[in-house]
């Protein structure tokens, strides 16, 4: 009872326990249990590179898979360098989002199995649509293909003046 001093090792070959069971290490594993909050000043590291937490800016590595089962809030940016995989919806909040590519070369929205969908309009392959009517444009290497009416407020003009509609009168002018 009262404190003790050591100036050496204190060897133990049995279990360790502070007040029953506070602060345990068992002696055939090395398993430890901390009833309380465990507190570290210096850096952290598991096995070395796996797990590490670095005391002066909280940065965190791991070095294998991160699993998370619950919510996850990152008040920052966040930073991916490989392919990102979600199995669900990308819900954006922003008043003004957007989406930026600024790479050199393209970007590329694609579905594996079925259609995009922009706002209203629907792309499959290279048909553009709506639900419904999927093939209302269809685009290729010798031209575009409508399907149904085609509506315009302003002058048609056909093969740089070879024919022209105007669409105030609706006179028609054939080169």
């Amino acid at each position: 009872t009262g404190a003790t001093t050591l100036s050496s090792t204190l060897g133990v070959t049995g279990n360790f326990a502070v007040a029953t069971s506070k602060f345990t290490v068992a002696a055939s594993s090395g398993n430890t249990v901390v009833a309380g909050t465990l507190g570290a000043a210096g850096n952290f590291a598991v096995a070395t590179n796996k797990f590490t937490v670095v005391a002066s800016s909280g940065d965190t590595a791991v070095a294998g898979t991160l699993a998370v089962t619950g919510a996850t809030t990152m008040s920052s940016t966040l930073g991916v360098t490989g392919v990102t995989t979600l199995a669900d919806d990308l819900i954006m909040s922003e008043t003004a989002a957007a989406i930026t590519h600024s790479g050199t070369t393209g970007l590329a929205i694609t579905s594996t199995s079925g259609y995009v969908n922009v706002e209203s309009v629907r792309f499959t392959g290279a048909a553009i649509g709506i639900a419904g009517a999927t093939s209302i444009i269809s685009v290729a290497a010798g031209g575009v293909t409508l399907t149904g009416t085609l509506a315009t407020s302003g002058d048609v003009t056909v093969g740089a003046n070879k024919l022209t509609v105007a669409a105030a009168s609706g006179n028609t002018a054939v080169a």
